[in-house]
């Protein structure tokens, strides 16, 4: 039996791969999209906006 991915894991480790820039916001966004079948719209938010905040401590 293959051990299931966590999502929660994917979204994090993509997300801070954009936040140090490792790889683009697109490139970023698109991974979410075609590995977890998000809604675009919703990863843009999460790792343009939600991403950043949590890791500064900013509040939306």
């Amino acid at each position: 039996m293959t051990p299931q991915i966590n999502p929660d894991e994917i979204i994090y480790k993509v997300s801070k791969r954009v936040y140090e820039k490792e790889i683009s916001k697109n490139d970023g966004v698109n991974r979410l999209v075609d590995d977890l079948k998000m809604n675009k719209g919703s990863a843009l938010i999460i790792v343009g906006q939600v991403f950043p905040n949590v890791l500064s401590g900013s509040s939306m």
